[in-house]
C-alpha cells in the first residue's frame, strides 16, 4: 500500500483506553503518517493533543476531499453507513487502525527501532512468515479456550487489528490474592509436587508470588525471583523481603546472563540463589525471547508447570515445537497482544501420581 501522507478521523473517542495505541504511535515522531483532523459533528474544544478538530460541514465543504485518507471510527450502525457512503462519493480513502499498525511496524522495522504502545510493541507482534506457519496449529489444541484464542491471534496477526483478540480476553475479576478462582494446572501441580520452587522470572515483578503464596496456600515451597537486570532483581528483591519476611521465607534471588552455551544466575547481594536443580517448579516467565530460557528449565525440571508471556510470534512457534501439544493451553487476560499467555504443564499422569 502506498503511505498516505495525512489522516483523517471520522468520529474518534479520544479519550478512550482502545485509542491508547493509536494515540502514542500518533505521538512518536517515527511515525510515517501525520494527523490532520479528528471529525465530529459537535465540537466541544479546538484540539487535542495538537490535533485540531474540526466540524462534520467543514471537512464536507473541502474541495480536496479525493486526496484523504480517512479512518472511520464511529460505532453507531446507521452513522458508519452515512459516512461510508460520503467516503465512497467524495472518493475518499479509507484506511483501517490495523492498517495503520501494521504500515507503522514496516516502518519501525526498516529503520531498526522499536515502540511500546501500550498493549502492544512494534515490530515485533507481527511476522508475516511466522504467521503462516503457526496455521498448522489451528483447531489441534486440546481445550476450546486455547482453539478460540490461537484463532484470534491468527486473526490479529492477519488484520493488526487488536479488537481480533477482545472476543478471547479472558481475565480473573480481580487480582488481588483473596479473590481468585480456583485454577485446575495449579491444583493438579500442588497433587504431584509437595516441594520444589516457586519462580518468577521478569524485568518488573507481578502478583504471582503472592497469589500463589495465599491463594492457593502452597507454602512448603521456596520461593524466587530473577531479572536479566541485577539492579531490577535486587529492588525487587527489598521488595519481596518486606512481604515475606514476617512469614519466615526469605526468597531467593539471582540475575541471568547467557552465552550461546548455556545460561548462568549470578547471586544477588546475600539472598539465596534459586535451585534450578529442584525437581519440581512453578514458574512464571515474562523476558524477552524465553524460549532459551524455556528449554533450560525443561531439561532441569520433573515437574513443571509454565506460564510464559509471548512477546512474538515466533516466540509461540518455538514453544509449539519444543513441547507436545497436548501439555499446552493458550488464553488472552488483556486486549492486545501483551495479554497472551502460554501454558506449559509437565505433569504426570493421575495414574503415575498415585503410584507414588
Amino acid at each position: 500500500m502506498s503511505k498516505p501522507d495525512t489522516l483523517v478521523f471520522i468520529g474518534w473517542d479520544y479519550a478512550s483506553p482502545a485509542s491508547t495505541v493509536l494515540k502514542r504511535a500518533l505521538m512518536d515522531s517515527e511515525f510515517p503518517l501525520t494527523a490532520m483532523a479528528i471529525v465530529h459533528d459537535v465540537l466541544l474544544t479546538d484540539s487535542v493533543d495538537s490535533i485540531p478538530l474540526m466540524s462534520t460541514n467543514d471537512f464536507l465543504a473541502r474541495d480536496d476531499l479525493a486526496q484523504i485518507n480517512v479512518v472511520l471510527q464511529i460505532k453507531n450502525g446507521v452513522h458508519r453507513t452515512l459516512w461510508l457512503r460520503r467516503i465512497r462519493e467524495h472518493g475518499m480513502r479509507l484506511v483501517d487502525q490495523g492498517e495503520l499498525l501494521r504500515n507503522y511496524a514496516a516502518h519501525l522495522a526498516s529503520r531498526g527501532t522499536t515502540r511500546t504502545l501500550g498493549p502492544i510493541t512494534v515490530p515485533q507482534a507481527f511476522d508475516d512468515d511466522v504467521c503462516e506457519t503457526l496455521r498448522a496449529w489451528t483447531g489441534t489444541w486440546p481445550d476450546a479456550l486455547s482453539n478460540r484464542t490461537f484463532l484470534g491471534y491468527l486473526l490479529f496477526l492477519q488484520s493488526g487489528l487488536l479488537s481480533a483478540l477482545a472476543d478471547v480476553v479472558s481475565a480473573e475479576v480481580s487480582e488481588h490474592p483473596f479473590f481468585r478462582n480456583r485454577n485446575p494446572q495449579t491444583d493438579a501441580f500442588k497433587a504431584c509436587a509437595k516441594q520444589g520452587l516457586i519462580w518468577e522470572i521478569a524485568d518488573t515483578r507481578s502478583a504471582f508470588l503472592e497469589q500463589l503464596l495465599v491463594a492457593d496456600n502452597i507454602g512448603t515451597f521456596d520461593y524466587g525471583f530473577s531479572s536479566f537486570t541485577a539492579d531490577k532483581a535486587l529492588a525487587e528483591g527489598k521488595r519481596l523481603s518486606l512481604l515475606f519476611g514476617s512469614l519466615g521465607i526469605v526468597p531467593a534471588l539471582s540475575s541471568f546472563s547467557a552465552d550461546t552455551t548455556k545460561i548462568i544466575q549470578n547471586q544477588i547481594g546475600t539472598a539465596p540463589l534459586p535451585k534450578s536443580d529442584a525437581t519440581n517448579k512453578f514458574v512464571r516467565l515474562d523476558v524477552e525471547q524465553p524460549v532459551a530460557l524455556l528449554e533450560w528449565l525443561n531439561a532441569n525440571t520433573d515437574v513443571l508447570l509454565a506460564k510464559v508471556r509471548i512477546k512474538r510470534p515466533a516466540d509461540l512457534l518455538q514453544c509449539l515445537q519444543l513441547f507436545p501439544m497436548p501439555q499446552l493451553s493458550l488464553h488472552c487476560d488483556r486486549p492486545g497482544p501483551a495479554g497472551l499467555e502460554l501454558t506449559i504443564s509437565k505433569l504426570p499422569t493421575p495414574a503415575a501420581v498415585g503410584n507414588q
